[in-house]
């Protein structure tokens, strides 16, 4: 599965690996940004929620927003 067939994928039908394929994303500094970007936002999602993704997901943000200044 991909980002963008998870991005479509109804949350309640998501694979378990799912939370395993946003990580993955978000620790690959070789991703594209919009990439990163998606994977940050279905982060947020309740059926993946954890504390390493939380703490991914809020670093990828802090990067992100440095970027813009």
């Amino acid at each position: 599965m991909d980002l963008e067939t998870l991005r479509n994928t109804p949350r309640w039908d998501w694979p378990e690996e799912a939370g395993e394929l946003l990580l993955d994303t978000l620790a690959n500094e070789k991703a594209s940004e919009s990439d990163r970007l998606l994977a940050t936002e279905l982060a947020s999602e309740l059926v993946v929620m954890s504390d390493e993704l939380a703490d991914r997901s809020e670093e990828h943000t802090s990067e992100l927003q440095s970027r813009q200044y």
